[in-house]
C-alpha cells in the first residue's frame, strides 16, 4: 500500500498543476487563480486585473476545467469572495457566456449541496451570490427570488423543526448585507416582504436555549444574545440608515466599468427540499461578546494624549457596536478565516492579521474576541478535532507575528476573563484553564500572578480560586513540580497540587503485613511467570504474621534499597519510614493476622497485596505500568474475577496514585481496553460512596485545604 500522502489542492494555496510532460507548471491560469490574493493584497487590483486578461486570453480551449475552477474558489475559499467575484466581473465584460456557465454551475452546485445538507457549502454560495450583484454579473431579481423561498420555510412552522428555520433565516440574513443596497434599489417591496416575514417568525421564536448555551450567567456588562436576535437588531440598524455599510473591502469600486455594465445573468428558482426529520441542521448561538469600545487601548492614542494634541477620529481604531452591522461582517470574516484554515496556524494568523477593512478599526480585539467565542461555544467548540489545541497554538502565532499588540491585547482579555470567573460555567472554566496553562508553559511560566493574590482570600472552592490551583495543576503535568514551584510568589505555594508521587499504604503497617508486602514486591523483582506469582500472593495471604519466614527481613532492607536507588517518590518518603520506625514496628506482635485489608473499601487481602506492588514496582512510567499489568493480566483476572472485586481493584487503584489523576485516568483506562476491567465497574466505582462523599473537615483552613480528596482517602492524611 501507497504511503504517500494525499493532499487537497482546495486547501493548498501552492497546489501544483502538471504537464503533460509530468513537469510541474506553477504558472499555468488556473493555478493563477487559485493562488491570487494568498500572499500579497498591496497590488490586489493590478493582479486582478491582469488575470482578467490572461483568464480570457486562451478561454475557448479551456472552458469547462475554468468554470470547475471558479465554481471550486466560491465554495471553499470563502475569504477571498471579493477577489472572485471582481474576476468574474472583469470578465464578464469580456466573455459573457462564460460569466453565464459559472453562474449556472455554480446554481446547480447549489442545489446539490441543499438537497446533500452540506450547510456550509450553501451558505458561502449563496453569500458569493449576493455579492456578485455588486459586479453586475448576477440580476437582483434571481436573488431576491432565492431569498423569497428560503424565507418561506417559515410559514408553516408545523411541518418544520426551529433549526431548519433558524437556518434557512440565518442564510438570508447574513449573506444580505454584501448587496442589501442594490436589492433596496432594484424592488424595494419585495426586500420589505422578506424582511416582514422573517420578522414575523422571529417574533413567535422560542429562545429558551439561551441561557443553556450562555458562556456567562449574566448579561452584564455585554449582552449574551441570541445570534438570530442579534443579527436581526444589526440588519435592522443596517436599514435605518439606508442599507450602507464602514467596512466592507470592495475591489469592485476600483472598477467604474462594472457599474456600467448591464449584462446580469439571471438563474432559476432553488427550492428547499422537504422537511426531514432524520436531517440534523446546526444547532443555534449565542453571540459572545467580551470587549466594547470602552476597552480599546491604543498605543499610538496614549502618545497623543501625552504630547496633548487632539486626536482625530480617523486615526484612532475603533471597536464597532454590538448591534452594528460593521461588527457582524468583521466577526463573520473572522470565523470564517477560523473555519476554513485549522489546517495551518500560520496561514490562519497571517490571514486574520491582514485582513481588509475600510475603516480604521480595532482588529487584534476583534480577533481575540472570536477566538475566545470559539473556545467557549458551548456544547463544544467547532474546531474539526474538537480540542482547543488549534486555537492555543493560533494564539501564540498570533502574539509572535504582532508583537507589539496582539501580547496585550491577549493579557487584557485574561484579566477580563479571571475577573468575570464569577458568572462563567464550569465547562467554560475548564477549558479557560486548559488554554491558559497551556499558553503559559510556551512563555516560560511568566505571569503576574500577584496581580490575582485577590483570590488567596476567596473561599476554598471559588471559581478564581479553583481557576489557579487546577492551572497549576496541569502546569505541573506539563513541566514539573520544582520549576513550577520556583515560578510563583511564596503566598501562592497554598494553591500548588501535592508533589506527584505514589503513595504505599503498608509504610506505616505493622511489620507482618509489611513483611508480606514485601515479599510480593520481591516476587515481582525476581520477575516470577503468573502462575509462581499467583501461588506466592495466595500463599503469603492466607499466613499469619508469626508463620512468615524470619529470613524475610533481608527481603525489607533490599527493597528499600532498591527505592532509594531507582527513584521512588518523595511523596512516600522512601516509603515513609527510617530506622528507628523499623525498629519500633519489629517490636510489635507478630501474631496479628494479616486478614485486615488497609485501604478503605477493599475486602480482598490477595487482590491489594498483588496490586499494591505491581503498581509501586512499576511507578515510573505509564509504560511499565502498562507492561507488567499485561504480563501478570491472567493473574489479575483470576483475583478481580468479579464486578465487586474490580471495583476494589480501581479503589486501590486511587488510594496509591491520590495525588496524580491523569495516573489514575490513563492506567484504569489501559485495564479496561485489555478487557481487565469491565465498563460497569468503572461507573459503579466513580459514583461509590466513597468517591462521591468528601472528607468532612469542619475546619478548613483556605490557604492549605484548596485539593479536598474523597472521603476514602482520609487515612492518606492520618
Amino acid at each position: 500500500m501507497s504511503r504517500k500522502r494525499i493532499r487537497d489542492p482546495l486547501f493548498d494555496f501552492d497546489y501544483t498543476f502538471y504537464s503533460k510532460r509530468g513537469r510541474p507548471d506553477r504558472d499555468t491560469v488556473e493555478s493563477l487563480v487559485y493562488r491570487i490574493g494568498s500572499k500579497d493584497l498591496d497590488k490586489i487590483h493590478k493582479d486582478v486585473n491582469d488575470l482578467s486578461i490572461l483568464f480570457c486570453s486562451d478561454l475557448d480551449k479551456n472552458v469547462d476545467s475554468r468554470v470547475k475552477v471558479m465554481t471550486a474558489c466560491a465554495r471553499d475559499i470563502p475569504e477571498r469572495m471579493e477577489i472572485y467575484t471582481t474576476l468574474l466581473g472583469l470578465i464578464n465584460l469580456k466573455n459573457h457566456e462564460f460569466v453565464v456557465k459559472v453562474i449556472n454551475a455554480i446554481i446547480r452546485e447549489l442545489k446539490d449541496a441543499v438537497k446533500a445538507s452540506r450547510f456550509d457549502d450553501v451558505k458561502y454560495l449563496v453569500r458569493f451570490l449576493s455579492n456578485s450583484v455588486n459586479g453586475n454579473f448576477v440580476h437582483p431579481g434571481s436573488l431576491l427570488s432565492l431569498y423569497e423561498n428560503f424565507v418561506e420555510v417559515t410559514l408553516d412552522v408545523s411541518s418544520s423543526s426551529q433549526c431548519r428555520m433558524d437556518w434557512y433565516c440565518y442564510v438570508v440574513l447574513s449573506s444580505l448585507p454584501y448587496s442589501a443596497k442594490r436589492l433596496y434599489e432594484h424592488n424595494s417591496a419585495a426586500l420589505d416582504a422578506i424582511l416582514s416575514t422573517i420578522n414575523v417568525y422571529l417574533s413567535k421564536r422560542n429562545t429558551h436555549h439561551v441561557s443553556m448555551l450562555r458562556v456567562w450567567e449574566t448579561s452584564d456588562p455585554h449582552p449574551q444574545e441570541d445570534y438570530l436576535t442579534c443579527l436581526w437588531a444589526q440588519i435592522t440598524a443596517m436599514q435605518k440608515v439606508n442599507w450602507r455599510e464602514n467596512v466592507l473591502w470592495r475591489i469592485t469600486d476600483a472598477f467604474p466599468a462594472l457599474r456600467e455594465m448591464d449584462q446580469p445573468c439571471e438563474f432559476g428558482t432553488v427550492t428547499p427540499p422537504d422537511y426531514d426529520p432524520d436531517v440534523v441542521y446546526p444547532q443555534p448561538q449565542v453571540v459572545f461578546r467580551m470587549f466594547d469600545y470602552t476597552d480599546v487601548y491604543s498605543a499610538e492614542e496614549e502618545e497623543e494624549e501625552v504630547g496633548s494634541s487632539v486626536l482625530t477620529a480617523s486615526t484612532s481604531p475603533s471597536l464597532p457596536g454590538a448591534h452594528t452591522i460593521e461588527r457582524f461582517l468583521v466577526d463573520e470574516q473572522i470565523h470564517i478565516i477560523l473555519e476554513t484554515m485549522q489546517f495551518s496556524r500560520t496561514m490562519c494568523a497571517k490571514a486574520l492579521l491582514n485582513l481588509k477593512t475600510r475603516a480604521k478599526l480595532a482588529l487584534e480585539y476583534m480577533i481575540v474576541e472570536a477566538i475566545f467565542a470559539d473556545v467557549f461555544r458551548l456544547p463544544k467548540p467547532p474546531v474539526r478535532h474538537g480540542n482547543l489545541l488549534f486555537y492555543s497554538t493560533l494564539l501564540i502565532q498570533l502574539c509572535n507575528d504582532a508583537m507589539n499588540t496582539m501580547p496585550l491585547v491577549l493579557a487584557q482579555a485574561t484579566e477580563t476573563l479571571f475577573d468575570r470567573l464569577d458568572s462563567m460555567k464550569p465547562a467554560c472554566i475548564a477549558r479557560f484553564v486548559e488554554w491558559f496553562s497551556f499558553h503559559l508553559i510556551n512563555y516560560q511560566l511568566k505571569w503576574s500572578w500577584k496581580d490575582w493574590s485577590r483570590a488567596l482570600e476567596e473561599p476554598v472552592m471559588s471559581p478564581r480560586r479553583w481557576f489557579i490551583s487546577e492551572t497549576l495543576a496541569r502546569l505541573v503535568r506539563y513541566s514539573y513540580f520544582e520549576n513550577v514551584k520556583q515560578h510563583l510568589p511564596r503566598s501562592f505555594h497554598c494553591l500548588m497540587p501535592p508533589k506527584p508521587g505514589p503513595v504505599n499504604p503498608y509504610d506505616d503497617a505493622p511489620m507482618p503485613r509489611r513483611k508480606a508486602f514485601l515479599k510480593i514486591l520481591e516476587a515481582f523483582n525476581q520477575r516470577l511467570c503468573p502462575d509462581d506469582l499467583l501461588d506466592v500472593v495466595r500463599r503469603t495471604a492466607a499466613q499469619r504474621g508469626d508463620d512468615i519466614e524470619e529470613s524475610d527481613s533481608h527481603v525489607h532492607r533490599r527493597s528499600r534499597s532498591l527505592s532509594d536507588t531507582e527513584g521512588s517518590p518523595e511523596h512516600s518518603a522512601e516509603f515513609r519510614g527510617n530506622e528507628e520506625e523499623g525498629e519500633k514496628i519489629e517490636e510489635m506482635d507478630n501474631d496479628e493476622p494479616l486478614a485486615q485489608c488497609l485501604i478503605p473499601g477493599v475486602t480482598s487481602l490477595e487482590l491489594e497485596l498483588f496490586l499494591t506492588a505491581l503498581l509501586l514496582r512499576a511507578h515510573k512510567t505509564i509504560s511499565h505500568a502498562g507492561s507488567l499489568l499485561t504480563r501478570y493480566s491472567d493473574v489479575f483476572r483470576v483475583l478481580a474475577s468479579t464486578v465487586d472485586l474490580q471495583i476494589e481493584a480501581l479503589h486501590i487503584l486511587q488510594a496509591i496514585w491520590y495525588d496524580q489523576s491523569q495516573m489514575v485516568v490513563a492506567i484504569s483506562n489501559y485495564m479496561s481496553r485489555e478487557g481487565m476491567l469491565d465498563p460497569e465497574s468503572i461507573v459503579l466505582w466513580a459514583f461509590s460512596p466513597s468517591m462521591s462523599a468528601f472528607a468532612d473537615e469542619p475546619d478548613l483552613n483556605p490557604p492549605s485545604s484548596v485539593h479536598i480528596r474523597p472521603q476514602m482517602l482520609q487515612w492518606v492524611t492520618h
